[in-house]
């Protein structure tokens, strides 16, 4: 098997991934409906979107759930860049569940004591 193929076709996957995951807890606040794509700013009942807060924590479970089952399959298959992707992911999504402690490019801002 090509395994630079398998590799870029994952890093494909785990991309739109993050974009689902990015637009999953939008959804228009006229019709209901949730953002399908990630480049208009209205629906197309030109409704605008509103935060899904309620959504926000079980898609957020399942999407770390699916970026650990794939590290562990770029670990046991020897995908480094995959590997370290998905490592730089989760320490982001990390850093986000506090979002004092984040910057605007999702790095963890350390505080001195």
């Amino acid at each position: 098997y090509d395994m630079s193929y398998i590799e870029f076709k994952l890093i494909e996957y785990i991309k739109d991934l993050v974009n689902s995951y990015q637009i999953s807890d939008l959804y228009c606040s006229k019709c209901k409906m949730a953002k399908s794509d990630s480049l208009s700013l209205l629906c197309s009942c030109s409704g605008s979107y509103k935060f899904n807060q309620v959504a926000e924590r079980n898609v957020r479970n399942d999407f770390r759930l699916v970026l650990i089952g794939l590290k562990e399959l770029a670990e046991f298959s020897n995908l480094s860049l995959i590997k370290e992707y998905i490592i730089c992911l989760l320490y982001t999504s990390d850093a986000a569940d506090d979002l004092l402690c984040v910057d605007l490019g999702g790095r963890r801002i350390i505080k001195k004591k």
